[in-house]
């Protein structure tokens, strides 16, 4: 089973020198991620290509507890071609069109959400695995 955040606010990533290059099934689960992603669309139009490091969820009142998550040691990595691919303005407007979901682009953001944080671009966090 996999887990991976993705959270719509820009946020800087520690580059770790040492950080492995991406696997095909990393390349897999992002772009599954992308292609069915559950929010408004046009939030992926300018993604930021590199990820941020995995921070695992705490359970809120009534939830179950999480899996227990080794998170990976390092982030900050570029996301490779074939998965910013699907962000590019153009790609997500023929997606959202196809959809039936065109935004006047007045309104694609930024967005503040009601936590008060200015969500701007999607940025997705390094994969970590349950244990």
């Amino acid at each position: 089973m996999w887990f991976f955040a993705a959270v719509a606010i820009t946020v800087s990533a520690q580059v770790a020198g040492d950080a492995p290059s991406f696997t095909g099934d990393e390349i897999a689960i992002y772009r599954d991620f992308l292609l069915h992603y559950p929010e408004q669309l046009s939030n992926m139009i300018g993604m930021q290509d590199t990820t941020v490091a995995f921070v695992a969820s705490t359970p809120l009142r009534g939830q179950p507890t999480p899996p227990s998550m080794r998170p990976p040691e390092y982030s900050g990595r570029k996301l490779p071609p074939e998965v910013m691919a699907l962000t590019d303005e153009k790609e997500m407007t023929a997606r959202m069109a196809a959809a039936g979901k065109l935004i006047d682009p007045n309104k694609r953001g930024p967005y503040q959400g009601p936590d008060g944080y200015v969500r701007t671009h999607l940025t997705l966090s390094e994969i970590a695995f349950d244990q």
